[in-house]
């Protein structure tokens, strides 16, 4: 896959660690000053996944996000919480995504785990789900070890 694949699945599967992590991270004793912490909020069409999913379908699909994240940084370790709805329309077929994943990146790598995706169908029954634990190594290579099978969003479409 290319970079912009793995920054797409990144982004809905993307940026997860473990919470037990975060949780150690702001457990940890309270220092005199406050880590910064930012969000950022956008809502609208994301126009490179559906330019992915439109050349990997073959038919064009639309994916509108709602997503809402958090950004942490603490004596060099980064700490991103990402929470997306998305509608995907393609093929007269409409779907629902959702992630909430958290992220942690440190001078000796980055990875994330827990929910990636979860895919639901126009009456809200889910239809399958990813987790598990990403992890990119020094040389840009992403490892995936999931607890669900991987899936293609256009065989959900068709």
């Amino acid at each position: 896959m290319s970079r912009h694949t793995y920054r797409s699945v990144g982004r809905w599967a993307g940026l997860l660690i473990s919470s037990i992590t975060v949780l150690a991270l702001f457990a940890a004793p309270a220092s005199a000053d406050t880590p910064p912490v930012e969000h950022f909020s956008r809502v609208g069409v994301d126009e490179g996944f559906s330019d992915f999913l439109t050349q990997s379908c073959g038919f064009p699909v639309t994916v509108t996000v709602d997503e809402n994240d958090t950004f942490v940084n603490l004596d060099g370790v980064s700490v991103v919480s990402v929470h997306i709805t998305g509608t995907v329309v393609g093929n007269g077929v409409t779907l629902t995504l959702r992630t909430d994943s958290t992220a942690v990146d440190t001078s000796q790598g980055s990875a994330s785990s827990g929910l990636v995706v979860q895919v639901f169908d126009a009456n809200g029954q889910r239809l399958t789900q990813l987790a598990g634990q990403l992890r990119f190594l020094d040389d840009g290579t992403a490892v995936f070890h999931g607890t669900f099978p991987m899936f293609s969003l256009c065989d959900f479409l068709t």
